[in-house]
C-alpha cells in the first residue's frame, strides 16, 4: 500500500524509529539538522534562526527534509544543505 507517496511500511519504520529516539519526524514545526560537531539536533524555527544569525550554523549545515513525501524524496533529498533547503525561506 502507498499513502501519499510513502509506503505504509516505510511510514511505520520512520514512526518506530522516531519513537525509539524520542523524535517526531512528522512534526513539521520541529526542524532537524546535523550540527558542526556531527550531532543530530532538533529545534524550533526560533532556535534554528538564532543559531544561523549568530553564525553557529553555516549555510552548508545539513538539514533534514521533513517535507519529503515520497520514497524517492527520502532516499535522494533527506539531507540538504541549509541554503538549498526549504528551511532557508523561513529564516
Amino acid at each position: 500500500l502507498v499513502e501519499q507517496g510513502i509506503h505504509i511500511g516505510e511510514f511505520h519504520f520512520l514512526e518506530d524509529l522516531g519513537n525509539k529516539l524520542g523524535i517526531d519526524f512528522f512534526d513539521r514545526m520541529r526542524f532537524g539538522w546535523i550540527d558542526p560537531t556531527g550531532a543530530l539536533t532538533f529545534g524550533s524555527r526560533d532556535e534554528l534562526s538564532t543559531q544561523t544569525k549568530k553564525s553557529i550554523l553555516p549555510e552548508d549545515t545539513l538539514m533534514l527534509n521533513t517535507l519529503a513525501s515520497t520514497v524517492h524524496d527520502l532516499r535522494e533529498n533527506w539531507l540538504k544543505p541549509l541554503h538549498q533547503s526549504w528551511h532557508s525561506r523561513l529564516l
